[in-house]
């Protein structure tokens, strides 16, 4: 029983491709099974495309069955954008899908101002969208006094509600002593009476 036990441990190990594996020690149905094991796992990583695969000990079925594979992972990744994508590898058929998916995810891309944006691969249809998002995000960002923002992408109908939004901002500025963001030129004569009065009091304030 000890010995049997070993002996199905030290299969075990050599199917595992373990380095304590002892070839020796197999029977010929031993041998084999082991052999049937490495194949078996041979052809899992050649069908998932693992650096582990040897193309040798593959069937002439196995190895069709590794290709139609390897085209499917490819194109899973020419249509996820992935780099691993190989465009020489898709059919024409697959070239087609594949370009709208690239087209598709590029709007997006260009819709949410993401760095991948490519504007070369957009249609004038999607032009429209895509600057009209861009106008939309300056807008906000002047709104809230950003550094990106751009007045000369303001359209005319938001200019008001902007120049407001600047003034409360700055005459808030201006109120709480932060002079070095605060434009006098952008207050009223009511305002600048009230920023010299929050003035003189800001020192008695610190002294209570």
């Amino acid at each position: 029983m000890v010995n049997r036990a070993s002996e199905r441990r030290n299969v075990d190990r050599c199917m595992q491709n373990n380095l304590n594996c002892d070839p020796t020690r197999l029977s010929a149905a031993e041998a084999v099974e082991v052999a049937s094991e490495h194949k078996r796992k041979n052809l899992q990583n050649c069908l998932d495309g693992t650096a582990l695969c040897d193309p040798t000990l593959l069937t002439e079925s196995q190895a069709q069955a590794v290709a139609t594979a390897k085209r499917a992972r490819n194109l899973k990744d020419c249509l996820d954008g992935s780099p691993r994508c190989e465009p020489l590898l898709l059919s024409t058929s697959e070239v087609k899908v594949v370009s709208v998916q690239n087209h598709r995810r590029n709007l997006e891309n260009c819709l949410a101002a993401a760095l991948k944006c490519d504007p070369s691969l957009l249609s004038p249809e999607q032009l429209k969208p895509v600057t009209a998002a861009r106008i939309q995000r300056n807008v906000e960002a002047c709104l809230l006094g950003g550094a990106t923002c751009d007045p000369l992408l303001i359209p005319r109908a938001d200019q008001a509600r902007v120049t407001a939004a600047r003034k409360a901002r700055n005459l808030e500025n201006c109120m709480n002593g932060y002079f070095s963001t605060c434009e006098l030129s952008l207050l009223t004569g009511p305002e600048i009476a009230s920023v010299t009065a929050a003035q003189k009091e800001r020192p008695l304030n610190r002294a209570k």
